[in-house]
């Protein structure tokens, strides 16, 4: 998982430093900036399988909208701190890579990536000593490192091995690597990799997509939710036991949720059996309210193998009746735990927020200047201390922004 992020340059983010556990709640005003941090992090993941060129098209965006809107810096940067078990131990893994944005052709470029593992005896260290580290001694456990065209890597024998490389690719070096069979600590890239293709960014899910037919084979339920029906049609029995099972606390009057093949051949559409007395109601996906989409989607997520790796949502509370706040809570910190996802989610509910572990909980808000920050406040003794007579939300809306964060000046 992400133990550790800094994130430089993008969009109203100058330079922000994040702490991340097993499950995140980012809080804060409109326009605060929490969609940029998830945006940000899942552009990263992103970098890593594709074209950073095509995940902003894909979006309808131009490079000139994600540029840092706070500085005149045209480097976006990351630097993350992760952690894994491989070979049974607990291991971390530094990754550092930076583009160049060119506003005048659109273009991103990579600049520099390195990839470094951490020696067993420094696992307690955070992100800043790390770097601090890396740029002191930049070949430290090196894995690999890209930088002015030259890519260096260790071998299978632990040898450094120089090679001339000049690119011009807008993704992560990453993308082509699997093309160097003689790299070493190819167990620690794997397990990377398996990480990065077992996230995914649920910040544009669309109820008008999930009430779409689908057809195919899928992972997942996709990004848009447009594959939900097709996902749940290839559940094995077992599978829609469980899914049913957790399906019921939310929709007593529920049935059944079928997966029936119309038109098209393959074309797999949703249909819901509900039962009100004495009669039997079958709602068609086009008239399936968008909250209960919404609960579909994500019980559907527990029935995805238990494979390492980082889920986004974004404004959980959308559609969801605040009554059933506390049930959606568990089924994330269900879904967390059993299937070893980390969890990144906003919500504007305060209602919703009183159920989260205060520990998980991150403010975000902006300077005066329009950077974005974010912060542990209930790490804050003053605001921690607020807990023994308020619940979170409670603090969160009868508490100014200047009180949440410290005295810090901001926007507001």
């Amino acid at each position: 998982m992400i133990k550790e992020i800094r994130i430089r340059n993008f969009k109203g983010i100058d330079e922000l430093w994040l702490n991340l556990c097993d499950l995140n709640v980012l809080i804060g005003a409109n326009s605060a900036g929490k969609s940029t941090i998830i945006q940000a992090i899942d552009i990263l993941l992103n970098s890593v399988d594709r074209d950073i060129t095509e995940y902003l098209s894909d979006r309808g965006w131009k490079v000139d909208e994600i540029k840092s809107q706070v500085s005149k810096n045209r480097r976006l940067s990351f630097d993350a701190l992760l952690t894994f078990i491989i070979d049974g131990q607990m291991r971390n893994i530094v990754w550092r890579i930076a583009f160049l944005l060119t506003q005048k052709d659109n273009s991103i470029t990579l600049e520099s990536e390195q990839f470094s593992i951490v020696s067993i005896h420094h696992n307690e260290a955070g992100l800043k000593e790390h770097i601090n580290a890396l740029d002191s001694s930049p070949m430290s456990n090196l894995v690999y490192r890209y930088q002015k065209g030259v890519f260096v890597m260790t071998n299978e024998q632990g040898l450094r091995q120089d090679y001339p490389l000049n690119l011009s690719i807008p993704s992560s070096i990453m993308k082509i690597i699997r093309t160097f069979p003689d790299i070493g600590q190819l167990e620690f890239i794997n397990t990377f990799q398996a990480f990065v293709q077992n996230s995914q960014s649920l910040e544009t899910l669309s109820t008008e997509k999930m009430r779409r037919s689908s057809r195919g084979k899928t992972s997942g339920i996709g990004s848009k939710g447009e594959r939900l029906a097709a996902f749940i049609k290839q559940m094995d029995s077992e599978q829609k036991v469980r899914f049913y099972n957790n399906l019921k606390p939310f929709i007593p009057s529920l049935n059944s949720l079928e997966t029936v093949v119309k038109g098209k051949p393959g074309w797999i559409e949703l249909f819901l059996d509900e039962s009100w007395g004495d009669n039997t109601l079958k709602v068609k996906s086009s008239h399936i309210s968008d909250g209960f989409l919404r609960i579909i989607a994500f019980v559907s997520l527990l029935q995805l193998d238990a494979r390492p790796g980082l889920i986004v949502f974004d404004e959980v509370e959308d559609g969801i009746n605040p009554h059933i706040a506390s049930e959606i809570v568990k089924l994330l910190y269900r879904y967390s735990q059993a299937h070893n996802r980390q969890l990144v989610v906003t919500t504007h509910s305060s209602l919703m927020l009183d159920e989260f572990d205060p520990s998980n909980i991150i403010y975000v808000y902006r300077q005066v200047n329009g950077a974005i920050m974010a912060q542990h406040i209930f790490q804050r003794q003053d605001v921690k201390h607020m807990l023994e007579y308020m619940n979170p939300g409670e603090i969160w809306i009868n508490t100014t922004e200047q009180e949440l964060v410290g005295g810090k000046q901001t926007r507001s």
